[in-house]
């Protein structure tokens, strides 16, 4: 018994059978006798309808609680795998079979996307290929692991299209970016970048890696939001063990809309929480939600002859590789678009039904309005898959600033805040260059801005503030 048992391929009576077999001769001691060597044994692929993606378990022994295996199965034939039992499961050989019958799992990308988008999953990593190897000969063909990694894959013209999940809270001001995996170290590098021209040594000392980011109204109030989402997050495990709990990192940037309705109205914890409750992997809301419901544009000449701003999005792909923008559009100046430098939405003429463009009338000496520093703010998140250093990341917001001079003019200005959060996940698994992403930050940067406004729907508010968008002025 012991020596069938270790005798490669042989198929063993056990109570998991389903047939009874017979010996019979196959033709492979014929060859060997006539000292020709075998055939290597062919792969067969066989497929089964995945009713599930994630396989959860409670051990105390295992340093994950949830895992994904594309095949059951394994072509490297390691006669030590603790998987080979499992195929006596399906009544084939935990021997042979094991390493050439190969068991697929048709629609496994589609059903992960459905059970971490689900409002009750709790966000923790999730580890691949415990069972059998994700990535053997196999995967080249058939790229059920690429399918796996890429669920958030590129969309075009949309930031989801990046891996993490987006949520607003439209009534408060609060949008979120919440990252899908609780073990930040292997997710994201993060740099902040304030101005077009920053200080090459500022990033060195900052945060590197987030749980989440948020963007909010409500200037220094809406600060309040990002401690909802922190708790959010506490509440599902995600964050950094700190022995006592988990201690989320939650980054956070907000721009001044207080001149738009009623200043008491602004995001507060309550709002934070319930963006990261909404926060899911389909094409994100734009235009007057989260972070842009109290935005305007073209506020150099007083905000009565402003227009309304917004959140928008935008994704460039090239060669397999992302880079997508939210951005919420609180700009001083006017939007352009990048493409034809043509004034889309800004200030006002006097009559307010035609656009003025600012750039000329400051040049024909038009004085502007007195207003305070830091009050008009354009705020974004700008993410790519590619994989990243913290000084690359850095080097991605100063490019992501340019998009930001492509779509807004002026810009930049002693009256603006300007912040951009630049954030790398590493899944594409390379880096095709900066001349590139920096090309691409830059693009995704200035069409967002652009779709901001183009998204943005017209408001009067109860003080009879009125602030007509791009569509209205036709």
């Amino acid at each position: 018994m012991i020596e069938s048992i270790f005798r490669r391929g042989e198929r063993i009576a056990h109570r998991f059978s389903a047939d009874a077999r017979e010996p019979f001769d196959d033709g492979w001691d014929a060859a060997a006798d006539a000292g020709e060597p075998a055939p290597p044994p062919a792969t067969q692929v066989r497929w089964e309808d995945a009713k599930s993606a994630i396989a959860y378990n409670d051990s105390p022994d295992l340093g994950f609680d949830r895992s994904l295996n594309p095949y059951r199965g394994c072509e490297h034939g390691c006669a030590y795998c603790f998987a080979r039992p499992t195929h006596a499961y399906l009544g084939l050989s935990p021997g042979l079979d094991f390493e050439t019958v190969i068991i697929a799992k048709r629609g496994l990308a589609d059903r992960l996307a459905h059970e971490i988008s689900h409002p009750r999953y709790a966000v923790a990593p999730i580890t691949i290929g415990t069972a059998t190897d994700a990535y053997q000969p196999v995967e080249h063909e058939l790229r059920l692991t690429r399918e796996r990694l890429s669920v958030r894959a590129p969309v075009a013209g949309r930031v989801d299209a990046l891996p993490f999940k987006l949520g607003d809270q439209p009534p408060k001001g609060a949008t979120v970016a919440s990252l899908l995996s609780g073990d930040a170290p292997k997710v994201a590098v993060l740099s902040g970048c304030e101005t077009g021209l920053p200080d090459p040594h500022a990033h060195a000392g900052g945060m590197s890696l987030a749980h989440a980011l948020l963007l909010a109204g409500g200037s220094a109030w809406g600060l309040d939001a990002a401690s909802g989402a922190m708790r959010w997050l506490e509440e599902r495990g995600v964050g950094f063990d700190v022995r006592v709990g988990r201690l989320p990192i939650v980054p956070a940037a907000v721009l001044f809309d207080l001149l738009v309705g009623d200043a008491r109205i602004r995001p507060d914890a309550a709002a934070g929480y319930a963006a990261c409750a909404a926060a899911s992997t389909r094409r994100p809301a734009e235009g007057n939600v989260g972070a842009g419901a109290g935005a305007a544009v073209g506020k150099i000449f007083g905000i009565d002859r402003a227009m309304k701003g917004g959140v928008g999005t935008a994704s460039v792909t090239v060669d397999g590789v992302t880079v997508g923008a939210l951005i919420a559009c609180n700009a001083l100046g006017d939007v352009i678009d990048p493409d034809t430098a043509q004034v889309v939405a800004g200030a006002r003429t006097a009559n307010g039904r035609k656009l003025l463009d600012t750039r000329r009338a400051l040049l024909r000496g038009e004085a502007p309005r007195p207003l305070l520093a830091g009050t008009n703010t354009t705020i974004g998140v700008v993410a790519t898959d590619a994989v990243i250093t913290k000084a690359q990341a850095h080097r991605l917001a100063v490019a992501a600033h340019d998009g930001l001079a492509r779509s807004i003019n002026p810009v930049h200005t002693q009256l603006d805040g300007d912040t951009l959060f630049t954030l790398g996940t590493g899944l594409a698994g390379r880096n095709p260059g900066m001349l590139l992403l920096c090309a691409l930050a830059a693009e995704a940067t200035a069409r967002a801005t652009l779709r901001a406004v183009q998204a943005a729907r017209g408001i009067t508010t109860p003080e009879g503030l009125l602030l007509p968008c791009m569509a209205d002025l036709g």
